[in-house]
């Protein structure tokens, strides 16, 4: 008789503001900063960009691997406007395709994302159709930002994704 073992799959929900999920942002800081752990931050639309940590703790021997997602009470504010557009009057009109997924993957730019929300920021999705030279090339951008507390017009930029035509060439954080 064969035994198949499968995955644990462990799912938490946490309140950011909260003193656990303070602890729970710092610990995701620390390890992904450390190499302990290897969280990423993960929306979509169709759970209405709700945030969410993940990881996968390998399992040892042969053993099934662990899957461990803490779903969060705040959401990434999603970009306001797809379809054709036109930065400037002189501009030609780019696509701008719509976001339905955001990951991130790389431990740098989750620990940076969740110190931002430690910090009290809020993660936004904004659509750019680039500059007037970038329009000629059909060139349009998504932007994962960060906002700055306390900073009327403040943010910062955690990653970018690259369209022409309203398809992906730089595959960053935010897929369509």
């Amino acid at each position: 008789m064969t035994t198949t073992q499968t995955a644990t799959d462990t799912r938490q929900s946490i309140e950011l503001d909260s003193k656990p999920g303070k602890a729970f942002l710092r610990r995701v800081i620390k390890g992904n900063i450390d190499g302990d752990e290897d969280w990423c931050l993960r929306a979509d639309a169709d759970s209405e960009w709700q945030i969410r940590f993940t990881r996968t703790i390998r399992g040892e021997n042969g053993d099934p691997d662990a899957y461990v997602t803490v779903n969060t009470d705040s959401k990434v504010r999603p970009q306001r406007k797809s379809g054709p557009s036109r930065s400037f009057s002189d501009s030609d009109e780019v696509i701008i395709p719509l976001a339905k997924s955001l990951c991130l993957t790389s431990g740098t730019q989750t620990a940076v994302a969740a110190k931002m929300l430690l910090a009290g920021s809020t993660l936004d999705i904004e659509d750019s159709s680039g500059s007037t030279s970038s329009s000629k090339y059909g060139l349009a951008f998504l932007s994962l930002r960060a906002t700055v507390p306390g900073c009327r017009w403040g943010s910062v930029t955690l990653d970018d994704s690259t369209f022409i035509n309203g398809r992906q060439i730089i595959a960053g954080s935010i897929w369509i």
